[in-house]
């Protein structure tokens, strides 16, 4: 067992790059982002919770 919720076994975790796995986490999961932790989230991605705050704040700036 990876740590990660069974019903949050993404295809993302095959894509390479941080920023794309977090749109399509967004895309496939829209509810979810708002309701899950950014830990949670970050732990689902890969990515350290304060790489999230970074793309989260480059999104939001666009």
């Amino acid at each position: 067992m990876t740590g990660k919720p069974e019903w949050l076994t993404l295809s993302i975790e095959l894509i390479s790059h941080p920023n794309q796995r977090y749109t399509d986490f967004l895309e496939q999961y829209p509810k979810l982002a708002s309701r899950l932790p950014n830990t949670q989230i970050a732990s689902c991605l890969g990515i350290t919770p304060e790489f999230l705050s970074k793309i989260r704040g480059e999104k939001s700036s666009k």
